[in-house]
């Protein structure tokens, strides 16, 4: 029996998890974020969310190392900052066009280990309807609600990249060496997310020059994690359970756009309230920020 996608609190086997994987206990816990929130208070200019499940994600993603957490959390709020109108900070609704696209989803179930899956089918872009900007701006607000799930912060996620349809003008509209460096840095230092995972089917020829420049600059770790499948689902399989897969990628799965598009469409006011957190004095941050 798999767990749900979108399941709230935690089972006693992922509390186990959590504690061998993680070193979590209940005085962990406290006494992490009792230390991460006095040093966010010597921020400057800073207005964090102290919302302690939130503050969680950041602590769990670091393995309750306080001051990486907090490195993570301020990268995330210098990026939301100078970004901010371009590729962050917008709600849901304003999004809706890019997300009628279905580029964006989670799967259902979670593995065995209890990641949650995302997938990315990057060649339903349709670059005559939205502009890359706002494809990322969908990008940042998916990434946002999947980590919703607590779940998710001690399991960590699974990501599956689909380039199906994937063309040369996507591949040279997606590929300048600037938004690729921005994407990763965002990717790999500004979220509080376990990635688990990235497989990538479907790809081809023409993206390998794309990987080529991304694994230079990915953590040895991640690049560990990165597998290519082309388009042998039966390799695919071998890593995730065609049970939790759709039934285009050989699985068993019925894949549903229309209430992952609502349920992202209904975060609209939990956007307002995240949207007024962060660096305080734009000006003076941002000749600082280096994203």
């Amino acid at each position: 029996m798999y767990l749900s996608a979108w399941m709230e609190g935690l089972t006693p086997e992922i509390v186990e998890k959590a504690k061998l994987e993680l070193g979590e206990t209940p005085e962990k816990v406290q006494k992490s974020l009792k230390e991460l929130k006095q040093l966010l208070e010597d921020e400057p200019d800073l207005k964090p969310i102290l919302d302690e499940k939130f503050l969680l994600r950041f602590l769990r993603a670091k393995k309750f190392n306080v001051h990486k957490a907090l490195n993570t959390l301020c990268n995330f709020y210098r990026f939301q900052t100078k970004h901010a109108g371009i590729i962050t900070r917008f709600w849901p609704s304003q999004m809706k066009h890019v997300l009628n696209m279905n580029i964006i989803n989670v799967l259902p179930f979670r593995g065995t280990d209890g990641s949650s899956i995302g997938l990315c089918r990057l060649g339903n872009f349709d670059m005559s309807k939205a502009t890359v900007k706002e494809l990322i701006a969908t990008s940042n607000i998916a990434v946002e609600v999947g980590l919703e799930p607590e779940a998710t912060s001690v399991c960590g996620s699974e990501l599956i990249l689909d380039l199906n349809g994937f063309t040369l003008k996507h591949a040279a509209n997606l590929s300048s060496p600037s938004l690729l460096l921005t994407l990763i840095k965002y990717f790999q230092d500004c979220i509080a997310c376990r990635v688990k995972s990235l497989h990538v089917v479907n790809e081809p020829y023409y993206f390998n020059v794309i990987t080529k420049f991304v694994k230079k600059f990915l953590h040895k770790k991640l690049q560990d994690r990165l597998h290519f499948h082309g388009r042998d689902l039966k390799s695919l399989h071998k890593q995730i359970s065609p049970e939790l897969l759709p039934e285009y990628l050989g699985g068993k799965l019925k894949l549903d756009y229309k209430e992952y598009n609502d349920y992202i469409l209904s975060k609209d006011e939990y956007f307002a309230y995240m949207n007024r957190y962060g660096y305080l004095n734009l000006r003076k941050r941002l000749s600082s920020i280096k994203f």
